[in-house]
């Protein structure tokens, strides 16, 4: 009679079991918020991704621009990113930027191209999964192939605070974990935030000149 029960304990364990794992989300199939958010401008910095980065001292910043004229008004989401270009080094001597328009009411997420030296880097897709007000944790996710399996995709976390209480980071990753694949429960990497540094010429001039170039040009061309 024991064995019985061990039996059918085992086989529903393993039943629930994958009814979890298909009630989560891959960032294929997950639903992005909508970019248009004032929430999401300023710098942001990578606090922690899954799987490991193979980058240090990833900072972000992020910026909301419109160009209205008499029948439309466009708006354009910019980034510019400054990191390290190993996660063996603290130097962040790698910078990309992108811009891209706005969807009206967008919640597919969006096909981002980045630029490195005026070099287009690979397309990917990414999404904002999710914006917490209290922990000030911005979850995302990106991907490269819109076919692969559902373990396919990078799941990261950003904050506008580079130090992080390790706690609330590790319950924020579970959380998280409970509605998409690109989370693991109990297992994080984090990206280092900790002695960070750039050249003095960049230090120099907001790193945000490029984006802004890059913004003028595109308007000026509509």
């Amino acid at each position: 009679m024991m064995c019985k029960v061990i039996l059918i304990t085992a086989i529903l364990a393993i039943f629930n079991g994958q009814f979890a794992t298909a009630d989560l989300l891959t960032c294929q199939n997950a639903t992005s918020l909508d970019f248009n958010n004032t929430q999401l401008a300023g710098t942001w910095f990578e606090v922690a991704r899954n799987p490991a980065p193979s980058v240090t001292c990833v900072e972000i910043t992020a910026s909301l621009y419109t160009n209205a004229t008499n029948a439309s008004t466009t708006t354009y989401f910019g980034l510019d990113i400054l990191q390290s270009s190993s996660n063996v080094s603290t130097y962040q001597d790698n910078e990309l930027i992108a811009n891209f328009t706005l969807d009206v009411n967008g919640t597919q997420g969006y096909n981002v191209t980045l630029l490195k030296n005026g070099v287009a880097q690979t397309p990917y897709f990414v999404k904002i999964l999710d914006l917490n007000a209290t922990s000030g944790f911005l979850y995302g996710c990106s991907y490269t192939n819109a076919t692969a399996g559902a373990t396919e995709g990078v799941g990261f976390i950003l904050s506008k605070a580079t130090s992080i209480n390790s706690t609330l980071l590790s319950e924020g990753n579970n959380n998280a974990s409970l509605s998409y694949s690109v989370f693991q429960n109990g297992s994080f990497y984090n990206v280092t935030q900790t002695g960070c540094y750039r050249s003095s010429a960049s230090q120099a001039l907001p790193v945000i000149s490029g984006l802004f170039a890059l913004i003028m040009l595109l308007i000026n061309r509509n």
